[in-house]
């Protein structure tokens, strides 16, 4: 099967996007732009310094999912913050958005 997502954001100014993977067992991955996944439970930026005034549309990710893969409920989650404010800053982040999805 196909994996496509697409992300549309709704904001203006510049800042970081994160983007995870959060897997049926809770463990988690984030999606990069240098490096396409990172090691489970490491957060690295998929997006810094973007414009988001000029992205209304970003592909996220297009694969063949693998197989072997572990049937269950998983979730996209993207978290916005400021340009070069850290993730941890909870109380920063200008948006957060998840979408769960089912592989059987």
């Amino acid at each position: 099967e196909l994996l496509k997502v697409d992300l549309s954001l709704d904001a203006k100014g510049i800042g970081d996007l994160y983007v995870a993977l959060i897997m049926p067992d809770g463990n988690f991955v984030t999606l990069g732009d240098q490096r396409l996944v990172s090691n489970v439970g490491e957060i690295i930026p998929f997006k810094r310094a973007i414009n988001f005034r000029d992205k209304s549309q970003l592909l996220v990710i297009e694969l063949s999912l693998p197989p072997g893969l572990l049937a269950g409920k998983y979730s996209f989650a993207a978290i916005l913050v400021p340009e070069g404010i850290s993730i941890y800053e909870e109380k920063k982040w200008k948006g957060i958005s998840s979408v769960p999805w089912t592989f059987n």
